[in-house]
């Protein structure tokens, strides 16, 4: 007699860390009225507070700790700027 060894999927019992109401906002959905296969998303009303401390945070820091000439991070820094106007 052979004992079945397939283990079974397991259902997560909590949310992963830094998963509640207030760290991710949720896009809105609602059925493509014109092709009822596709759904629309539409970004939420009102950004997370997770997004709001993404919106806010200087980007020159970032750039100047991922790489490791400063003259780089400067370069970079300008073109996201250009693509920004």
């Amino acid at each position: 007699m052979t004992k079945n060894t397939q283990r079974q999927p397991t259902v997560p019992t909590s949310s992963p860390p830094n998963v509640g109401p207030d760290s991710v906002a949720t896009p809105a959905t609602e059925p493509d009225p014109r092709d009822g296969r596709r759904t629309l998303l539409s970004p939420p009303a009102e950004p997370s507070d997770r997004m709001k401390v993404a919106q806010e945070a200087p980007l020159g820091p970032a750039l100047a700790a991922a790489t490791t000439d400063p003259d780089e991070a400067l370069a970079l820094l300008e073109r996201l700027s250009s693509l920004l106007r």
